[in-house]
């Protein structure tokens, strides 16, 4: 009987821990180590894919070699959000979507979040830079950090970002030196 009940209580410790990991890495809330220039795992950052509101991104989390010509920041909600909590009056983004130098100090806020589009679902919006902006530096690759903060509010009136998933979402992501101002076009069919 003792034996059995310390097989039982083991195989619930075990199933415990390993649950709370692989909740961790759904939800990003695990324990790691981050670094301030993006290249390595981003242990506390809160709200990852797989858990939350956020359904994707782009560029992704941790992408690297992104041309200076970036011109779009696209993300995607598994629900419907309020507009008015990332677009501002004049079209600009709120104090909700912040990007900004990952590597600085203080952080460098960069008004390069203007909306340019959003779907009429309300789930999908693109930010862009200001006209013929480039991100980066021609002299060194330069990590960047995008922030989308608890203001937003779901279409119902709730919180965006709370409870087990964390109370804001951000990545990070490396712009290069190269710059690539010119948009692909088909070749062949």
């Amino acid at each position: 009987g003792v034996i059995g009940l310390a097989i039982i209580l083991s195989a619930y410790a075990i199933t415990a821990f390993l649950i709370s990991r692989f909740l961790g890495a759904m939800t990003g809330t695990g324990s790691g180590t981050g670094s301030n220039d993006g290249s390595t795992s981003r242990g506390g950052i809160r709200g990852a894919l797989g858990g939350g509101i956020v359904a994707e991104h782009y560029p992704a989390r941790g992408a690297t070699g992104i041309p200076r010509g970036l011109k779009k920041i696209i993300v995607t909600f598994k629900e419907a959000v309020k507009p008015e909590t990332i677009i501002g009056v004049d079209g600009a983004a709120t104090v909700n979507v912040r990007l900004r130098k990952t590597v600085a100090n203080p952080p460098q806020e960069r008004d390069f979040v203007s909306l340019k589009a959003a779907t009429t679902d309300n789930k999908t919006f693109t930010f862009s830079p200001p006209s013929g902006e480039l991100l980066g530096s021609p002299s060194e690759p330069i990590w960047y950090t995008m922030r989308l903060e608890k203001g937003i509010k779901k279409a119902d009136g709730s919180d965006a970002f709370s409870g087990r998933f964390g109370t804001y979402y951000e990545w990070q992501f490396e712009v290069s030196t190269v710059e690539d101002t010119t948009p692909p076009t088909v070749v062949s069919v």
